[in-house]
């Protein structure tokens, strides 16, 4: 086969490159079962690297999740006792607050930290 592909093309290093590439080429198009095993524990090995460098994170993550919360709740129950005390200015104002300023964090922080948690669970 060689023989007569350089008799074709001629000699040289360019059609043993040619043929060398056409062999990886064939290889590559199939994922052999230890190939799927290398190839795992390569993405085993990233995850775990990855879980590794942002542990610190997720306790930040919570921290700052906790926060707004308690945030947001205690600006909603602020808002509701200045209005049964019937301080319809004052409540009026700390709902605008609330609803202008602190709702969209809130919602982006909450959604961020607890939606990753539902979309897993929703998976399984």
């Amino acid at each position: 086969m060689l023989n007569f592909i350089t008799g074709i093309f001629g000699k040289g290093d360019t059609v043993e490159k040619g043929l060398d590439m056409a062999g990886k080429g064939l290889d590559a198009m199939f994922f052999t079962d230890e190939e799927k095993s290398v190839a795992n524990q390569t993405i085993l090995d990233w995850k775990l690297k990855w879980i590794s460098a942002t542990g610190a994170q997720s306790v930040a993550r919570r921290v700052i999740a906790y926060m707004i919360v308690a945030l947001w709740s205690f600006m909603v129950v602020l808002g509701v006792g200045l209005e049964l005390m019937n301080a319809t200015t004052k409540s009026e104002y700390v709902f605008n607050v609330l609803k202008n300023i602190v709702n969209y964090p809130f919602m982006l922080i909450i959604g961020f930290y607890f939606a990753a948690h539902m979309v897993r669970a929703n998976k399984k």
